[in-house]
């Protein structure tokens, strides 16, 4: 499945800042700094997913998770930020909303103009 998500996950790295509504330098320098940070992550794709959310947001993801009982270390997003709580969870799914909009409006464009 790593295969199959690959260019999602870029995409998503790419346009979540747009989605946010920041400007095409602070887009670049997020895009880095969540590159950066995911790169350390096991999956070749959720690391840099989870840390592009984690940069535009502004909270901290990462550190000691739990996968089926078992208490597995992963690295930092957004290292120094303040940990996510409910309000971050809540922005995290109202900017997910906004990013299907945008790849919607983007796809319906895009359909227009094939005709």
């Amino acid at each position: 499945d790593d295969l199959l998500v690959w260019l999602p996950c870029r995409l998503v790295l790419l346009s979540l800042p747009l989605a946010a509504g920041m400007g095409p330098r602070a887009c670049w320098h997020t895009a880095a700094a969540a590159r950066r940070d995911g790169a350390n992550d096991p999956s070749p794709n959720a690391g840099r997913s989870q840390a592009i959310y984690a940069h535009c947001l502004g909270v901290q993801l990462g550190g000691l998770n739990h996968y089926q009982g078992q208490a597995r270390p992963k690295p930092l997003l957004a290292a120094g930020c303040p940990a996510a709580d409910a309000a971050a969870v809540e922005r995290m799914l109202q900017l997910s909303g906004r990013l299907a909009l945008l790849w919607l409006l983007v796809a319906g464009l895009s359909g227009l103009a094939a005709q």
